[in-house]
């Protein structure tokens, strides 16, 4: 996968819980998001955790690229979107959108 430093392995298993939450059960043959909430959960927003992904500057200059490239790794808690890692900035941001390449990892 990546190379992420061990500092992401939080973001890792909250993404891994955040899907399991969303998989069938075989103990009770529903996910558990079902029995919390009453209703399907949506699995088309659903992404590979760790690919590369690109996302819409805000404001990009004329001249330079409208997207920078990130990794992605998790989704924040407090409002719908994408959690991602803008690796030579070293920051970490939430955005609603971006263009993720599942099949691509950054390494």
């Amino acid at each position: 996968l990546t190379d992420l430093p061990l500092s992401f392995w939080s973001y890792a298993l909250e993404t891994a819980a955040f899907t399991l939450n969303r998989t069938p059960s075989k103990s009770v043959e529903t996910t558990p998001y079902e029995l919390w909430f009453n209703k399907k959960p949506k699995l088309s927003f659903l992404k590979v955790w760790g690919c590369e992904a690109y996302v819409k500057k805000l404001q990009p200059d004329k001249l330079e690229p409208k997207a920078e490239k990130c990794v992605f790794i998790g989704y924040p808690k407090e409002t719908i979107g994408y959690t991602f890692y803008h690796r030579s900035e070293g920051k970490i941001f939430v955005s609603k959108n971006g263009s993720f390449l599942e099949k691509e990892f950054l390494t």
